[in-house]
């Protein structure tokens, strides 16, 4: 195998269309377009969904739907219980861009500190724009008591 040269573009000399260089240049330009597609395509892909409506995500159904665009919203929200003995607190998060219809939710809960584990979590208010999340004790205690609800909210219509 011998060493060819390469066909680089020069002042009044144009890319040949054989050669090194030639090959050089579309293996060059093969990957800029798939780093385009990766960095320009959703990193979410649903590929089916499952509900009561073509177009609000949180109606519950059993027709089966094909999305052909998906939009995710991730975050954490701090929510907490001071010294005394409320039985319920509640946070509003206010989703960062507002969505087309209302968007699937699912929610975990992280303990940060505080004695008090008796505790169970919901949501509810679920909007376009918005949701409610709210804890409740299942007995009165008084020990001050931090959680987090990390959440995503999905919209694929």
């Amino acid at each position: 195998m011998g060493y060819e040269e390469p066909d680089l573009p020069v002042a009044g000399n144009p890319v040949s269309t054989s050669g090194f260089g030639f090959k050089v240049r579309n293996s060059l330009i093969w990957i800029k377009e798939q780093l385009d597609i990766l960095l320009v395509s959703p990193a979410l892909t649903i590929s089916k969904r499952q509900g009561g409506s073509a177009t609000d995500c949180s109606t519950p159904g059993t027709t089966n739907y094909t999305p052909t665009t998906s939009v995710e919203q991730i975050g954490v929200a701090a929510i907490a219980f001071g010294s005394g003995t409320a039985q319920a607190t509640t946070v509003t998060v206010t989703f960062p861009v507002e969505f087309t219809d209302v968007p699937h939710l699912t929610f975990s809960v992280e303990y940060v500190s505080g004695n008090d584990l008796d505790l169970f979590a919901y949501f509810y208010s679920l909007t376009k724009t918005a949701v409610i999340f709210e804890l409740k004790r299942d007995v009165e205690k008084a020990a001050a008591t931090s959680m987090n609800i990390h959440w995503r909210a999905t919209y694929a219509p």
